[in-house]
This record gives structure tokens, C-alpha cells and sequence, in this order.
């Protein structure tokens, strides 16, 4: 997902209508699968991204779990060992937990104010990190059982590392992006330059 965001930014940001984008994105998912090994759970992203991108192109409204369970009997269909990779369904698990858990997480929320003050930037960096957190956390829970009783064990320092690392690594890839494109970063670095 992050990938497919990534690569859609950048159609975007060269001005390919959002149609064209939507065509373009299963192609470059495909590549990005067959480039990465094609895993089940990259496969699962695919087929999900790219029934969102042809539900877009044919203007048909989606629901995320249908999409989701129709991606994981897609797989299943066509590969039924998959039902024995633990990785399969630890993607497919933690999907369904951040579908169900925090709907919010699936849907970017734009905030069109300029930046008139160093508290909006904190603000807006807070609620990024509150938001990536609420995230990790979810999708731990949500492998938390699968992960004992395929591995005999739960390890306490997977959660924290996952904590430290997995919020900086949303944040920079969406926040860095958001910022520097709405001229956020280059305001708030004016403004304080301006202070000083």
C-alpha cells in the first residue's frame, strides 16, 4: 500500500487524471509483485489495490472487507496451499483489524489551513503519530493470537520495536510528502526563520 501511494503521488504530482492513475496503478502493482518475489501477502495488496483502482474506472462503489474477502478467495481459488502460509494470514488478519478496528485509518483527512503558527505543525505531527500508533497497535492485536499458535510464543520486544519504528516510517512516508507538497514545511521554516 505504501508503494502503490507512493506511485500514485507521483502520477499525480505529474498530472495524470485520476482515471488514467487508476488504469496505470494494477500495472505497476504487478510489477512491484513479480520485482518482490510475488508473497502472499504482496499478492493480497495487489489484488485488493487493484479491484479498488477497476471499481474507480468502472464507478462502482467498494466496500473494503468485501474487497478484502473477495481478494482472499481469489487467492485461495487459484492457490490453495496458500491457506497453510502463516504470512497470508497474518496480512489478511491484520487487514481485517484495521478495516473493522479503525476505519478512520483508511481514509486521509486533508486539513487546507495554512500554517499560521508552530502549534498547527505540532498539532498536525501529533495527530500523524497518534494515528500511526493506533495503527501498530491494531494490527499487533489483530496477529497477536496467529502468531502464538503458529510460533508457540509471543515476543515482547517485536510490539515495542514495531512501536519505535513503524510510526516513523508513516510519518515519513506520508507526512514528508503532504508537507512538502501543500508548502507546510517550507511556511513553518519561513515563520521561523521570521522569529529568529
Amino acid at each position: 500500500a505504501i508503494i502503490a501511494a507512493f506511485f500514485c503521488y507521483l502520477l499525480k504530482l505529474c498530472y495524470v487524471p485520476r482515471r488514467i492513475r487508476s488504469c496505470v496503478m494494477p500495472i505497476i502493482m504487478v510489477i512491484y509483485l513479480c520485482v518482490t518475489g510475488s508473497s502472499l501477502p504482496t499478492l493480497r495488496a495487489t489484488v485488493m489495490l487493484s479491484a479498488v483502482y477497476l471499481s474507480f474506472v468502472l464507478g462502482v462503489k467498494t466496500d473494503t472487507r468485501t474487497v478484502l474477502f473477495a481478494s482472499g478467495a481469489f487467492i485461495i481459488a487459484f492457490m490453495p496451499y496458500s491457506v497453510c502460509d502463516v504470512g497470508f494470514w497474518m496480512s489478511f488478519l491484520a487487514t481485517l483489524g484495521l478495516i473493522v478496528f479503525y476505519p478512520t485509518s483508511l481514509e486521509r483527512t486533508k486539513d487546507n489551513k495554512k500554517l499560521k503558527s508552530p502549534k498547527y505543525l505540532m498539532s498536525l505531527f501529533g495527530k500523524k503519530i497518534l494515528a500511526s500508533v493506533a495503527v501498530t497497535i491494531i494490527a499487533i492485536l489483530s496477529v497477536i493470537l496467529l502468531t502464538q499458535m503458529f510460533f508457540g510464543e509471543l515476543s515482547l520486544i517485536s510490539p515495542l520495536s514495531n512501536l519505535l519504528v513503524l510510526p516513523e516510517l508513516h510519518l515519513t512516508g506520508y507526512t514528508c510528502g503532504d508537507l512538502f507538497y501543500s508548502d507546510l514545511l517550507l511556511d513553518g521554516a519561513l515563520e521561523a526563520l521570521g522569529a529568529l
